[in-house]
C-alpha cells in the first residue's frame, strides 16, 4: 500500500485544483537530484543543495563525492515532502492522506472522499460549499 499526499488550490472564480504526490522513495528525485528539486520549483532545497555540494567540492574531492552520494539519497527520500512544502509556499494546502495500491485508487478514493463531502456540505449549508475535505486513510473526515 502507497500513500499519497493531497493538496488543494483555490483561485477565486475557478474550481479548485487537487494534487496528489507520492510519498515514498523517489528513483528520479535520488538520479537527478538537485536538477528534480528545480523542475518541482523546490527553489529553497535546490539553492541548498547546490550550496552544499559547491562547499564540498571547495573542500575535498573525497568529500563532494560523500556528499553527492547523501544529497542524492536525502532528496531521494524527502523529494516529495520537500515538493509539498515548496507547493504549500505557494499557496496550496495539505489536506491529508490516502493510503491506495497506486494512484488510480488514491485519485478515485479522494474522489469518493470529495463527492460524500460535497453532499454533506449541500445538506448543511446550501448557500456556500466552502469547507475543507479532510481525508485520512482513504476516508472522508
Amino acid at each position: 500500500m502507497r500513500y499519497y499526499m493531497v493538496l488543494q488550490r483555490e483561485k477565486p472564480g475557478r474550481a479548485p485544483q487537487v494534487r496528489l504526490l507520492k510519498d515514498g522513495f523517489s528513483w528520479w528525485a535520488f538520479a537527478f537530484g538537485p536538477l528534480w528539486l528545480a523542475w518541482h520549483r523546490s527553489w529553497r532545497a535546490f539553492l541548498a543543495s547546490i550550496a552544499v555540494l559547491i562547499v564540498a567540492a571547495i573542500v575535498s574531492r573525497e568529500l563532494s563525492a560523500w556528499a553527492s552520494i547523501a544529497m542524492s539519497i536525502i532528496i531521494g527520500f524527502e523529494g516529495a515532502a520537500i515538493a509539498a512544502e515548496a507547493m504549500q509556499r505557494r499557496g496550496w494546502r495539505f489536506l491529508g492522506m490516502i493510503a491506495a495500491p497506486d494512484m488510480d485508487a488514491a485519485e478515485l478514493r479522494l474522489a469518493e472522499g470529495l463527492l460524500i463531502s460535497d453532499k454533506t456540505e449541500k445538506a448543511a449549508t446550501p448557500e456556500k460549499n466552502t469547507a475543507p475535505l479532510a481525508v485520512k486513510g482513504g476516508q472522508p473526515a
